[in-house]
């Protein structure tokens, strides 16, 4: 995955900051040589206030041909850290046609809601041992009914001293691959979201 963004916003916006996300596959046969061909690419446009109900956190997904494949949309809530994962509807940034052919397939499914309560002891303090090493988001289907699970899993005094983190997922069962790439970009929004503290202002874009 590399990150791209403008200096300016990330000296001055952190975590809020405006990106593209683009990932690729590795090198097909010499991983050192360079990465392989492009799988997606996303972008989270910059929100200047990120206040209760209003110019909430969202992100866009694309698929290698530049079609909308997801969206992804940081609801308010009051004690719990919610996303919606969501079929490709919103083309208010010109990101290309709706993949109409990966909705019709994937509308037994979307959307699905990621959702965590804060009340975990791994919320406010992490540390190597017991409940403290991991969080947990349930992913929901459209009934309310668990179908899969996120775990932010502590990384290590060394890692968590520099802002790395570590997710682990386990997608729904039966879930296509626009579904299951929008859910790994929406697990690095809700990095920025709730786990990043580091404003991560280095000159460059991050890989």
């Amino acid at each position: 995955m590399v990150e791209n963004s403008s200096c300016f916003q990330r000296q001055c916006c952190g975590p809020s900051r405006e990106f593209t996300l683009d990932t690729f596959m590795r090198h097909p046969t010499n991983p050192e040589e360079g990465m392989g061909p492009l799988l997606t690419s996303s972008f989270r446009p910059f929100k200047c206030c990120e206040f209760m109900c209003f110019n909430r956190p969202e992100m866009f997904v694309k698929g290698a041909d530049g079609r909308q494949i997801g969206h992804v949309y940081n609801p308010f809530t009051c004690c719990s850290m919610d996303v919606d994962v969501e079929p490709p509807v919103d083309t208010r940034l010109d990101l290309g046609e709706v993949n109409k052919e990966a909705t019709v397939a994937g509308a037994s499914a979307w959307p699905y809601k990621i959702s965590a309560t804060c009340c975990q002891i791994g919320v406010w303090c992490q540390c190597p041992c017991g409940d403290c090493r991991i969080i947990s988001f349930d992913v929901l289907d459209q009934s309310g009914a668990v179908v899969g699970e996120v775990q932010k899993v502590f990384a290590g005094c060394c890692k968590e001293a520099v802002d790395v983190s570590n997710f682990a997922v386990r997608f729904p069962a039966g879930a296509t691959w626009f579904q299951k790439a929008t859910m790994i970009n929406t697990v690095i929004l809700m990095d920025f979201l709730w786990f990043e503290r580091q404003n991560n202002n280095n000159n460059n874009g991050g890989h």
